[in-house]
């Protein structure tokens, strides 16, 4: 389902995660802890994650002029 580098969420919410390796039924995901300011590693069934959609940044075409 996931491959690692994809950036993973789990379905109840929380921090974005990256793949760093899979089984047919598991993800272990690495994410920064931001309250902690260290990394966490974790194993996770996939059925309890989703992928994060993130949404592509067109400075070009914002609509305001920076003078």
């Amino acid at each position: 389902m996931f491959k690692i580098g994809d950036v993973v969420q789990m379905k109840s919410g929380g921090p974005a995660m990256s793949v760093v390796s899979t089984t047919d039924e598991k993800a272990e995901c690495l994410w920064f802890a931001e309250g902690s300011e260290t990394f966490q590693r974790d194993t996770f069934p996939m059925a309890c994650l989703e992928a994060v959609e993130f949404e592509e940044e067109d400075d070009e075409d914002d609509g305001e002029d920076e003078d």
